[in-house]
């Protein structure tokens, strides 16, 4: 069993992608259309956004050099 994730920081180089699979922490299933958003920890700025697919795959492409967060938004019954 996969615990949930929280508060991470990615650095990433310029032109870098970040990706990942969201899942179910009970079932381990994908869990599709979550909202995804890197932002620069220093400031609010959100120059990256995306969904999981119906395979909870996403990919958030073209950051430019920094340090960045993901914040994630549930849609149906998940709370992330």
């Amino acid at each position: 069993d996969a615990a949930p994730v929280n508060d991470i920081v990615v650095r990433v180089t310029e032109g870098a992608s970040i990706a990942g699979r969201v899942t179910d922490v009970v079932t381990g299933q994908p869990v599709g259309g979550i909202s995804l958003q890197a932002f620069n920890p220093d400031g609010m700025d959100t120059p990256c956004e995306g969904k999981s697919g119906e395979d909870g795959k996403y990919l958030l492409r073209g950051l430019d050099q920094g340090r960045y967060m993901i914040s994630a938004t549930a849609q149906d019954n998940y709370v992330v």
